[in-house]
């Protein structure tokens, strides 16, 4: 069986650490007095290896905080995976240019599949990720606000199609709800991709299961940043350790 790979969350927004609820921005929260930069280089000195970093402000058209995001990328020796209002190839070429280890695309891909796909040959699967928002296996778009009209299970395997290997899958019910993920849909996709896991994990039993089902990563925020346990607890019960 293959380790499960732990990445903590750092949502920024107003240039601050949050944590919303089911993608809500009124019930934003504080979880870090100190700067983006300071938060990650924590995160970095828990020996990190990858950190998934969201503009909020840039996912709700509201702003950017890409020189955050930037200064955090030319910081620290863990790799970085940023999302959040990446609007098309140019400006994803140029985080991946700019030393993101991976993109994940989410209304881009959504609105723009081919013209997405051509990152793909350029910087490899690797590198380049699908956001993949659902309801009920509906898939989302436009910051959760608007139905695609097409199913989780029917996306994921016209993504592969084009080359695409890496989806981050968030139920957006569960996300920043503490109720534990959606195992049941993890486990009908994870057979033909690469799926990074995200919403709802808040005990080290719901890592367990996610890698029983066969998901590669998990994205974990609130558990980390309201102490349910460590990211060292995190990692080592996915070793079996």
């Amino acid at each position: 069986m293959k380790t499960l790979q732990v990445i903590p969350a750092l949502d920024i927004k107003d240039d601050k650490v949050v944590r919303l609820t089911r993608g809500v921005p009124e019930t934003v929260k504080l979880y870090a007095t100190g700067s983006p930069l300071e938060t990650a280089r924590r995160w970095s000195d828990e020996g990190v290896g990858l950190l998934h970093v969201v503009d909020l402000d840039a996912a709700l058209r509201i702003g950017s905080n890409r020189s955050q995001i930037l200064e955090i990328v030319e910081s620290l020796d863990a790799e970085i995976q940023v999302g959040g209002g990446i609007r098309d190839g140019e400006e994803a070429a140029q985080l991946l240019d700019a030393g993101v280890y991976r993109v994940v695309l989410g209304s881009y891909a959504l609105s723009n599949p081919g013209e997405a796909a051509l990152l793909l040959r350029e910087y490899g699967s690797e590198r380049v990720a699908v956001a993949l928002d659902h309801r009920d296996g509906h898939v989302l778009s436009k910051g959760w606000t608007e139905a695609t009209g097409r199913l989780l299970t029917d996306a994921i395997p016209a993504y592969k199609g084009l080359g695409f290997e890496w989806f981050l899958v968030t139920d957006v019910e569960r996300d920043g709800a503490l109720g534990g993920p959606d195992t049941e849909t993890y486990r009908r996709i994870a057979g033909g991709a690469s799926i990074i896991a995200s919403g709802g994990v808040s005990r080290l039993e719901d890592l367990v299961r996610l890698r029983e089902v066969g998901a590669a990563a998990v994205v974990v925020g609130k558990a980390f940043y309201e102490g349910r346990f460590t990211y060292r607890e995190a990692v080592n019960v996915v070793e079996g350790l």
